[in-house]
């Protein structure tokens, strides 16, 4: 009997999966979204700097809106990153994602004319182009060669 019968049960946990080359489609996809969280960052940055003011931002102190930045831009660059190595979990939490983005994009758009009214028209444009960049993202990551390659 080679095996202790009390001893803990063993799991071998270093086993590495072979996918293939990360497919042009995940590529892609992780390409522009940091492209527009850099760039949402620097809107951000503009607008702790002073060069620009948003309605219902005034008041709030300036370290909190960094943190919230900051903490926002590394949490979704971690998403992506997991993206791009292949957990199926990170493509699905950025689908939950954009489609909780949608609705409030269409609803800031819709019904907050007073909001828009305050708010540069870059902001606004590139907030809309932003969503956009999430839902074409995670199309990219749910179609094609991505899909077999995320299984």
């Amino acid at each position: 009997m080679s095996q202790d019968p009390f001893a803990p049960p063993r799991a071998d946990l270093d086993v590495k999966e072979e996918r293939g080359p990360v497919p042009l489609r995940v590529r892609n996809a992780v390409l522009i979204l940091a492209t527009g969280y850099v760039v949402g960052l620097m809107m951000n940055v503009v607008t702790w700097l002073g060069f620009v003011s948003i309605p219902g931002l005034e008041g709030q102190a300036i370290w909190s809106q960094v943190i919230s930045g900051v903490a926002t831009f590394l949490l979704m660059a971690a998403l992506t990153w997991k993206v791009y190595v292949g957990r199926n979990w990170a493509r699905i939490i950025l689908l939950v994602l954009t489609v909780i983005a949608v609705p409030g994009l269409v609803g800031m758009i819709v019904l907050s004319t007073t909001l828009l009214k305050g708010m540069p028209v870059i902001f606004v444009v590139m907030s809309a182009v932003n969503v956009v960049i999430e839902i074409v993202a995670s199309y990219l990551v749910f179609t094609g060669d991505s899909r077999a390659w995320f299984r």
